[in-house]
């Protein structure tokens, strides 16, 4: 697995990069802290029910509406990362629930996506 340690990246650049990782098929562990704050929005949420849009957009934050996950709020402060690895995206393609048993432990972290 490949290692892409890129330091502080614009805001956008930290979303582009994991999913173009995806995309590729790459196995890759990326950490990818934002220089400025932004917020992401699940594919599959409401943006007007999840954001306060007016305080967004007041207070200069991009939203972004990515392809995986839930609402979060990312800063330079924080250590965004993301891990792709093909053995266990097929895996998880063949058998959630193998998976979800073995990666449980992950559950009780203080880990956010």
């Amino acid at each position: 697995m490949k290692l892409y340690n890129l330091g502080k990246v614009p805001w956008y650049e930290s979303q582009l990069i994991y999913h173009a990782v995806a995309a590729l098929g790459r196995e890759a562990l990326c950490l990818v802290p934002p220089a400025t704050p932004y917020v992401c929005i699940g594919f599959h949420q409401d943006v007007e029910q999840e954001l306060d849009l007016d305080f967004c957009k007041v207070n200069h934050i991009p939203v972004f509406s990515r392809d995986v996950g839930g609402a979060v709020y990312l800063d330079s402060d924080q250590l965004f990362f993301s891990s792709f690895s093909i053995e266990i995206t097929f895996r998880f393609q063949r058998e959630k629930r193998h998976f979800i048993e073995n990666f449980s432990c992950l559950s009780s972290m203080s880990i956010s996506e």
